[in-house]
């Protein structure tokens, strides 16, 4: 007689991050469990499928915004679905997603996991309401069977707030490509070119990305700075879009495959508040290419200052400029040292088959507790 599979539920707020973030960890899991899916969208359902994996959705949005009525929506649906499936375990990725989850999992005595992938704005936002909104997010999630976070920094912060279960996996991981010719990936010229890859969102330090990228061309006119990433403020949309007519940058807009880009630059910008583990300078160390980024957490345990990157203080323009000025008067044998740092870095530390294997072994344990 076969052995019946234990059943998990993994549940994020699309599912283009499990897509782009989980699809290994997820193939993995359905080898020995019924993996069930649950997100607002199907755009990434056919990338996901197999005989073990089910996607299931939710009938909310579990983005960024929220109003009166949402949770309730939320709970209730999330409720019905997790009650229909009665899994062993539950994992749930990005701050809505964890604190729906928390609820439903608390109510129905099911284990779950909270996956920190960042503080996010309610910890960066430090006024009265997002402080009371963040508290109860904490108080919420802190009876996670295990709470996982991706820097020493959150690892600390949780820590101090008495939470009991915390491991710290540096990451998502990330597929290591093959050897790649040097000289095919960097080559000097007198036209540097620097790329920023994120969501247009003032957190990931966009205003400073392209106020920089204007000084910078006043003296150096042939050097390009190109942007990609989704917007939805239409205050910052504008001001890139303004930049972009005058030719300070150029903004590419939204790609699929944006880290394809990171080859035909010279370096990968990032001048973030905070990340979890910033998954575009993992893709920066893969292709070799040098970082300038901010000394923040969830940056600086992959950027490290003078080893594979140039550090610059968060919310400061001056500095990343300063900064994008030394990179630009570096020794061409210096930049190219710096790419291969990163690369070597990346396999230590970041290798996804390394990181999945510990996740998984996490998860197993704490399901056959």
């Amino acid at each position: 007689m076969s052995k019946v599979k234990k059943k998990i539920i993994l549940i994020s707020n699309s599912s283009w991050y499990f897509y782009n973030f989980r699809r290994k960890l997820i193939n993995d899991l359905s080898k020995n469990y019924l993996v069930t899916l649950i997100v607002p969208d199907l755009k990434y359902e056919k990338y996901l499928l197999n005989k073990n994996i089910n996607i299931q959705k939710i009938s909310h949005n579990l983005d960024s915004r929220i109003n009166f009525i949402e949770p309730f929506i939320v709970v209730y649906s999330l409720f019905k679905i997790v009650l229909s499936i009665s899994p062993n375990l539950i994992i749930s990725y990005t701050a809505k997603a964890n604190l729906y989850t928390s609820i439903v999992s608390r109510i129905l005595k099911i284990k779950f996991i909270t996956n920190i992938t960042g503080l996010g704005n309610l910890f960066l936002n430090n006024n009265f309401i997002t402080n009371i909104l963040f508290n109860i997010y904490l108080f919420l999630i802190k009876k996670s069977s295990l709470t996982i976070v991706q820097n020493q920094s959150d690892y600390e912060f949780f820590k101090k707030k008495n939470f009991v279960s915390i491991s710290l996996i540096e990451s998502s991981g990330i597929k290591i490509l093959n050897k790649i010719n040097q000289k095919k990936i960097y080559s000097k010229t007198n036209n540097y070119s620097f790329l920023m890859i994120a969501r247009m969102i003032k957190e990931k330090g966009i205003l400073e990305y392209i106020e920089a990228a204007k000084i910078i061309n006043e003296n150096f006119p042939n050097i390009t700075f190109n942007l990609i990433g989704d917007c939805y403020d239409k205050n910052i949309i504008n001001k890139v879009n303004f930049y972009h007519k005058n030719k300070y940058i150029n903004y590419i807009g939204h790609m699929d495959n944006a880290s394809s880009q990171i080859i035909n630059h010279d370096c990968i910008v990032l001048p973030s508040y905070r990340e979890g583990s910033s998954r575009v300078l993992l893709e920066a160390c893969n292709y070799s290419k040098p970082i300038i980024a901010s000394d923040v957490p969830g940056c600086n345990n992959i950027a490290i200052n003078n080893f594979n990157a140039i550090l610059c203080e968060p919310k400061n323009i001056k500095s990343l400029v300063n900064s994008i000025n030394k990179f630009i008067n570096l020794d061409p044998s210096v930049i190219i040292a710096m790419g291969k740092n990163g690369r070597d870095l990346l396999e230590k530390k970041f290798d996804q088959e390394k990181i999945n294997k510990y996740t998984k072994m996490e998860i197993h344990q704490l399901i056959y507790a």
